[in-house]
């Protein structure tokens, strides 16, 4: 089975545009970020942004402020990582210093963090489980075919 072709007619679909697309169809997706909301971002993460976080941010500054998707997960907009993160840090969550988080489950229950692994390398930290992954790319690949893998 192929990925579905985008909207345009161009490359197949990675899974965060699979996953963006349901979350617009479902109402719930925020238009993209601004090419300068995503520099604050990569400052407040503390390393250059790989593309497919660049590219997951300009299709959708996150989720609705409040809404959960189908898997009960809050996919925050940029502003509300940037004011978070110091949130959490300040209140002695315990959060790892290479991390940020980005979203949540079921209302703050875990988060899921961009990690800095190193050699300029940022991947994904999903709290509730203890997993490390390569990629956000990675993370909506699993989120797509394998939310138990989650912890979703």
């Amino acid at each position: 089975m192929t990925a579905p072709k985008a909207a345009t007619g161009g490359p197949s679909m990675g899974a965060i545009e699979r996953v963006v697309a349901k979350w617009r169809a479902d109402g719930i997706a925020n238009p993209g970020a601004a090419p300068e909301t995503i520099d604050r971002l990569e400052r407040q993460v503390g390393d250059r942004l790989p593309a497919d976080v660049r590219r997951f941010f300009a299709s959708a500054d996150g989720t609705e402020d409040g809404c959960m998707d189908e898997h009960h997960m809050s996919f925050w907009s940029i502003e509300k990582v940037i004011g978070e993160t110091a949130e959490l840090r300040d209140s002695g969550h315990g959060i790892d210093t290479r991390d940020t988080p980005v979203a949540d489950f079921l209302i703050d229950s875990w988060f899921l963090f961009l990690r800095r692994l190193g050699e300029g390398r940022i991947g994904v930290w999903v709290e509730g489980v203890g997993l490390e992954l390569e990629s956000l790319e990675a993370f909506f690949e699993r989120y797509e075919a394998d939310p138990d893998s989650l912890g979703l």
